[in-house]
């Protein structure tokens, strides 16, 4: 049995600072101080946070802080102001980080842009994380959320392919009677103890409203990046890469999440079955060339996963025809029932894809005739169009005879009257 262990950072191995500004949600206040307890800590009652409110009514700070633009500038406060008014700072901090560190950052940003970053409060978090299966040391690994990888910090590999996460409410459960941490919900599976995964914090919620002024500080790209500096500097971390060096892809928290989700979810069923596979080797009397090929599927499948080539339908079926290549092709063979079952197994499959063919030809049939049926009007309309046609130019030719035949019939009375003009006067 493992136990847990905390994932303080030892000196030396320094952590990428990150200062991201998001809008106030509704309940920020009763998270940041933890009233409202989230489901998803690690530790329950952590002693290690802190919180401190600086300014305890928000709503009527900002009507103060209206009047005095009013009174200061002869404009009222602009509705987009008025509407981003708060705004709430989420910071990557080391585990010996404290809010007095968080002050001295707001003080320096107040200095650098000679106003603003008023705080209302700051708390610190030290009970969010995940649970890590892995043999490595939690204290020597750095997830990056950008990349959605596990970073070995002595070495600065990445070794996604040999950690498993598992977060808390999702993938394990606590039960606040036993105290203890389960794989199910109905706590039937107890899970051994792990090593924890700290995503050491702090949230700070502050406005930017000159107060010499009356103007509220415009931040530029520049004035982020140079935010972004001075965070890294004052809490003692190194500065992480811009975007525009990193070409990185912004995904919301959503699409992250379900990302991980899908790697975690990957790499359990590996381990899962391979495990399983060398256990009904060892039963079995496994010969040493059985072995050796698990254990090249294992490293092509660790391979796959690390490049994130592989999906969880795919991994079950090498695995599954591992399986039966090798009882088939080793010193046992499969049993009467294995075989059914393996049958019946792909005999499924191949009803579904049989299934869906039919389904496939049908709705192609449906088009056939659909057209057919379209063919059949258009043709008749064609016909129809081409009697009408004939009839027209059938007119159309009657039409240019009796024209021909009036004008011939003009014309001989033209030269019959020129005739008799000339007999006259002869």
């Amino acid at each position: 049995m493992r136990l847990f262990l905390t994932s303080r950072a030892q000196k030396g191995i320094q952590m990428i600072a990150s200062f991201n500004m998001q809008a106030v949600k509704k309940h920020a206040t009763q998270h940041n101080s933890r009233k409202h307890v989230p489901h998803y800590l690690l530790i329950h009652d952590c002693e290690n946070n802190e919180f401190k409110a600086y300014i305890s009514d928000r709503k009527a700070h900002l009507e103060k802080a209206e009047k005095f633009v009013k009174e200061k500038t002869g404009r009222a406060m602009q509705t987009s102001s008025k509407d981003t008014f708060w705004q709430e700072a989420v910071i990557n901090i080391l585990p010996d980080t404290t809010l007095k560190d968080i002050e001295n950052l707001f003080i320096e940003l107040n200095k650098e842009h000679k106003g603003g970053f008023e705080v209302s409060e700051i708390a610190i978090h030290k009970d969010e994380g995940v649970f890590l299966d892995t043999t490595l040391k939690a204290s020597d690994l750095w997830f990056n959320a950008t990349k959605k990888e596990w970073v070995h910090k002595p070495t600065g590999k990445n070794v996604s392919h040999r950690v498993i996460a598992f977060s808390p409410n999702q993938d394990i459960h606590y039960d606040k009677q036993t105290k203890e941490w389960y794989f199910d919900i109905q706590y039937t599976k107890k899970a051994p103890r792990m090593q924890m995964y700290f995503n050491n914090h702090a949230h700070a919620i502050f406005n930017r409203l000159n107060w010499k002024t009356g103007k509220m500080i415009r931040l530029s790209k520049k004035d982020m990046t140079k935010i972004q500096d001075m965070t890294a500097q004052n809490l003692g971390m190194i500065r992480g890469q811009s975007k525009s060096k990193t070409n990185s892809q912004r995904r919301n928290p959503h699409q992250l999440k379900q990302e991980y989700k899908h790697d975690n979810d990957l790499k359990r069923q590996h381990i899962q079955e391979i495990q399983q596979l060398r256990a009904e080797l060892q039963k079995n009397n496994g010969t040493r060339e059985d072995y050796a090929k698990l254990e090249k599927l294992n490293r092509e499948l660790k391979e796959q996963i690390k490049s994130r080539d592989l999906t969880i339908e795919t991994l079950q079926k090498q695995l599954e025809a591992h399986k039966y290549s090798t009882y088939t092709n080793g010193t046992r063979k499969l049993t009467k029932d294995e075989v059914i079952d393996y049958l019946e197994q792909k005999n499924g499959e191949l009803e579904k894809e049989i299934l869906t063919l039919k389904n496939d030809l049908e709705l192609a049939q449906n088009h056939v005739n659909s057209y057919l049926g379209l063919n059949k009007e258009l043709n008749h309309e064609l016909s129809k169009l081409k009697t009408k046609l004939e009839k027209l130019d059938k007119e159309s030719n009657f039409m240019k005879y009796e024209e021909v035949d009036t004008k011939l019939s003009d014309t001989q009375i033209i030269y019959s009257n020129k005739k008799e003009n000339q007999n006259n006067q002869s």
